[in-house]
């Protein structure tokens, strides 16, 4: 099976093993970026791995400071 190009917000919440509420919200803030087709929300797995990249900087960063 080939792998989808956009995610829907429940999958982006099973790729980051997070609750379908969470990543919601994630989204609706635009910390995990989105497009609109439609009335539907999608995600890249780029932005995914943009989100998650970002998290670890953040937090290597609060440990150094």
């Amino acid at each position: 099976m080939e792998t989808p190009l956009l995610l829907k917000p429940d999958d982006v919440a099973k790729a980051l093993n997070i609750g379908r509420s969470k990543a919601y919200e994630l989204i609706s803030s635009g910390e995990i970026a989105s497009i609109t087709i439609g009335r539907c929300r999608r995600v890249t797995l780029d932005a995914i791995r943009d989100f998650v990249s970002s998290r670890q900087q953040i937090e290597a960063e609060e440990a150094d400071g």
